[in-house]
């Protein structure tokens, strides 16, 4: 490519009517040119934008192509195509079939677009892992050899602040890795200390050996009383203590812990009629129940209203 038509190509871009797309694709051509004389920062400057509008844009080029052909024919927005194009791959169609919503409407059942806001909010809560959080120690690259550590990692939004700018924390972009992690660290931890038990704190029974929500209760780091001066159950002193280590990598503070990075929890074991008893939930829906029958009831016995039997004398 000469230099008059890198100049036709930097004209071209800076047309009013070009679509975002095209204007991504012209951004890549530059970029990826032989010669490599072009960077973001010197497109920045060519093009009149700033390095994060440039950023941004490179990645609606990695779009899988469901979603850049409803970009393309106006189904998504911008906003929504940039929110899409900054993850991997594999998580991309996940958004892209969340950012719709289906609705009932004069012409029968349709989908409309969420706002884009309610999108991002989609994303950061059901694809971005808080590193913040997670249990496996960030810095270790031989916890999972071929991942390495998570600080030389680039699938995370610490490592593009270009992209996301947003972003108060590090989140982890690959799902998949995080888990493998998760588990490694999980497998680490009972290698180490045996007796460690495996919970979870879905209420699921679970068929491999690890504990539902439902057939323990976490003791919690201070006991201290309530207002009628008893100790809730999770508080009470049981025979059957022991430490436990939860395999979705969630973590609490306790004095009892014995890691720097909080993966072990004291629980006490659930035994006999307790793992009978019915969840919080369960328990509501069951009261709820019951109250509206006893309604029912008692306007079945005073059938028909006083208003109605007044009339009837």
């Amino acid at each position: 490519m000469n230099i008059f038509t890198k100049r036709g190509c930097i004209e071209n871009l800076q047309r009013e009517d070009i679509h975002p797309l095209e204007e991504a694709q012209g951004f890549r051509a530059l970029l990826e040119l032989p010669d490599h004389s072009y960077t973001v920062a010197l497109i920045s400057e060519r093009a009149g934008k700033t390095p994060a509008y440039i950023a941004g844009r490179l990645r609606l080029t990695e779009l899988i192509s469901d979603v850049a052909d409803a970009f393309l024919s106006g189904r998504l927005t911008i906003g929504h195509a940039v929110l899409i194009a900054k993850l991997p791959p594999e998580q991309q169609y996940e958004a892209f079939k969340a950012a719709f919503k289906s609705t009932r409407m004069t012409g029968g059942q349709t989908e409309i677009l969420v706002p884009t806001r309610e999108s991002a909010l989609w994303i950061e809560s059901n694809l971005l892992l808080d590193l913040q959080t997670a249990p496996f120690d960030r810095s270790d690259a031989g916890l999972v050899p071929d991942a390495g550590s998570c600080h030389d990692c680039t699938k995370r939004t610490g490592a593009n602040s270009l992209l996301f700018p947003e972003s108060a924390h590090d989140q982890c972009l690959d799902r998949d890795c995080f888990q493998t992690k998760i588990g490694a660290h999980v497998a680490v931890s009972i290698e180490r200390n045996p007796q460690l038990i495996q919970i979870s704190s879905a209420w699921r029974t679970h068929s491999n050996g690890v504990l539902g929500g439902g057939q323990y209760v976490e003791i919690a780091a201070k006991a201290s009383r309530n207002g009628q001066g008893k100790l809730p159950p999770q508080r009470k002193k049981c025979p059957h203590i022991a430490k436990a280590i939860a395999t979705e990598g969630a973590t609490v503070e306790a004095s009892s812990m014995s890691a720097p990075i909080p993966p072990v929890r004291r629980i006490t074991l659930n035994r006999g009629k307790r793992a009978n008893r019915r969840s919080g939930c369960e328990r509501r829906l069951v009261s709820r129940r019951k109250s509206a029958d006893r309604k029912s009831r008692r306007e079945a016995a005073c059938w028909p209203p006083s208003s109605k039997r007044s009339r009837l004398r």
